[in-house]
């Protein structure tokens, strides 16, 4: 699944702080 390959990235390579930035970008759907 996308969203699978997508939280493994995130995990992998980002800081704390952008967690909730993306997470929020996600859920607003406004880039998918």
């Amino acid at each position: 699944m996308q969203i699978k390959k997508v939280y493994i990235y995130v995990f992998n390579t980002m800081s704390d702080w952008e967690y909730g930035y993306l997470i929020a970008e996600l859920n607003s759907g406004r880039y998918f």
